[in-house]
């Protein structure tokens, strides 16, 4: 795949970390599709990088727009019109069965330079949110509001907290501290289950 210059590939992982907070902060699954690839950007008559599509609707480009302008484009466009809108009252736990046995690691499939999300619980004091990394994907280097429990269900992650790497593997756990930078990056496929507690 051709990639843009570093500095724009930064900017790009800003905007794919904006969104994963965004999805994150209004508790919607979603597919996210990091697109690296010159001829599939130019599909999208996209101009400049970075863009942002939401279901074959392009956004914006050129900049990362505020978080607020991201969930206001995620709570307008960002539901598949085949499945319902957006879920319209609250709920504790969503987006998974309720008694009823499941295997986690079989609520979300890997796809093929994705990283794919669902989510479970999000409000002011607790997030839980499933994800599945295409090898090579990950997630740059941010900050969260909460302290972060990752725990690796399958595969191998590149973790590094504030400088200090380490490689979690399936059965393992690591907490990234509130506010302090860190980066997850997948070392081959790998499935994560994420506990954010503010």
């Amino acid at each position: 795949m051709d990639r843009m210059p570093d500095d724009q590939c930064a900017v790009c992982d800003s905007l794919e970390n904006q969104i994963m907070q965004a999805l994150t902060e209004i508790g919607l699954a979603a597919d996210l599709e990091h697109i690296r690839d010159a001829d599939r950007i130019a599909n999208y008559r996209a101009k400049t990088t970075p863009a942002l599509i939401i279901n074959g609707k392009l956004m914006g480009s050129g900049a990362v727009p505020a978080n607020s302008q991201i969930q206001n484009w995620l709570k307008e466009f960002g539901h598949n019109p085949q499945a319902g809108d957006l879920m319209d009252k609250s709920v504790f736990i969503k987006n998974i069965a309720f008694s009823e046995a499941h295997r986690l690691v079989d609520l979300v499939d890997y796809e093929n330079g994705r990283v794919v999300s669902r989510t479970f619980a999000q409000n002011p004091s607790a997030s839980i949110t499933l994800f599945a990394f295409d090898k090579g994907e990950g997630v740059s280097t941010h900050t969260a509001p909460g302290d972060a429990l990752l725990q690796v269900l399958d595969g191998k992650a590149l973790v590094n907290i504030d400088g200090k790497e380490m490689t979690v593997g399936a059965g393992e756990v690591v907490v990234m501290p509130a506010n302090i930078p860190h980066s997850v990056n997948a070392v081959e496929r790998f499935n994560m289950l994420l506990t954010v507690v503010k």
